[in-house]
């Protein structure tokens, strides 16, 4: 407690001192009261917090198993690492949570990365290796590396104002000869890959592709065209 005078400047007598100790006392009291009631608050805004993060986290919770639960997925992106990574995650959930029960793709994409599209296209496969049923949909454009992802389903659909684009693989190389040499190998390797499996899928054979891409520029398939050269097997 600080020093002390009373008015007339002497020491404070007893009862002084006492009152003083009294008002020092309610003055802590006070402050201590003050602080619990603060600390009560914030416990009381953080909890109610939580409980808000909570709520929408068994919200996205449930709106996703409802999406699961029917087996749907929708794919409207460009095809690079990010994107097929994140459907050959969802399907890998899907299969969990449903085994054995059909699952249907919503696609929309100008394509994009090969490689990475030809991870999400394996893993479409490795469903239907397990007896998963697997129909893909094409909504709005399926171009490049999404026509041939298309390929990978049981089922391949196309909506009627909706179409399929192919064309000749692209690459970027950078580098010495030897390098750029070693590059050209590989996308030709690509490419004969991808005529073979347009030739599995459709009713051309790979030559008929080889031949049909042969041109650099994009080829552009109505509904109606996809379906008679076999990249589709339903108008819907």
């Amino acid at each position: 407690m600080a020093e002390t005078k009373t008015r007339d400047g002497g020491e404070p007598t007893a009862a002084e001192r006492k009152a003083l100790r009294a008002a020092d006392i309610s003055v802590a009291q006070s402050l201590a009261l003050c602080n619990q009631q603060e600390a009560l608050e914030h416990k009381a805004q953080t909890e109610l917090l939580e409980l808000q993060l909570e709520r929408e986290r068994r919200k996205d919770e449930f709106d996703l198993s409802q999406d699961y639960h029917f087996g749907h997925v929708v794919f409207a992106t460009p095809v690079d690492d990010d994107t097929a990574l994140a459907l050959a995650s969802t399907l890998r959930r899907v299969a969990r949570m449903r085994p054995n029960q059909p699952v249907v793709i919503d696609l929309t994409t100008p394509g994009g990365s090969i490689t990475h599209g030809f991870a999400a296209y394996d893993e479409i496969l490795r469903l239907r290796g397990e007896g998963i049923k697997v129909t893909i949909r094409v909504r709005g454009e399926a171009a490049s590396m999404g026509a041939i992802l298309l390929q990978a389903a049981d089922v391949r659909e196309c909506g009627p104002n909706s179409r399929i684009m192919l064309h000749r693989a692209a690459f970027g190389v950078v580098g010495s000869t030897h390098e750029v040499e070693d590059s050209l190998d590989e996308a030709r390797a690509m490419e004969a890959n991808i005529y073979r499996l347009l030739g599995e899928r459709t009713n051309q054979t790979a030559a008929w592709w080889k031949k049909r891409l042969a041109q650099r520029k994009d080829v552009w398939f109505s509904a109606e065209e996809a379906l008679k050269v076999g990249l589709i097997d339903e108008i819907r």
